[in-house]
């Protein structure tokens, strides 16, 4: 399979999980360890503007140049903060997704807080994308 055709799957199934049913109260989809926001735009213009996309990212460049390049859309934000600490109160979130940063994490301690911030039903998915794609 081809290097775009393995991001738009990544991309739609990371979407699906954000459109799946209702889930009142809950209009936002975390992307852990955003960096630049690559992929958190990606996701941005496959879903409904009703949904907020939260891009959390530790380095201050990354996020900074995410911000800076995140012009004409307004559903998404990007904040400080780590995949192993997300800085949501419980039951906030209706997806959390992470791509390639999910390398890095201390894996247990991110699932734990997806598992933390997700609306009781819904989902969180690790996504494998080949460093350097998905651009």
């Amino acid at each position: 399979m081809s290097e775009p055709a393995i991001c738009r799957r990544l991309q739609s199934s990371a979407a699906g999980l954000a459109i799946m049913g209702e889930v009142p109260g809950a209009d936002v989809m975390v992307d852990g360890g955003a960096g630049t926001g690559i992929f958190s735009r990606q996701l941005g213009a496959l879903l409904p503007v009703e949904i907020t996309i939260t891009g959390i990212e530790s380095s201050a460049s990354m996020r900074a140049q995410a911000v800076a390049e995140t012009t004409d859309n307004t559903c998404l934000e990007f904040s400080d903060g780590v995949a192993e600490a997300l800085p949501f109160i419980a039951a906030a979130a209706r997806a959390v997704v992470a791509a390639t940063a999910a390398y890095w994490f201390a894996r247990p301690a991110f699932y734990a807080e997806a598992h933390r911030i997700l609306v009781p039903g819904c989902a969180a998915k690790p996504l494998d994308a080949k460093r350097g794609g998905c651009r």
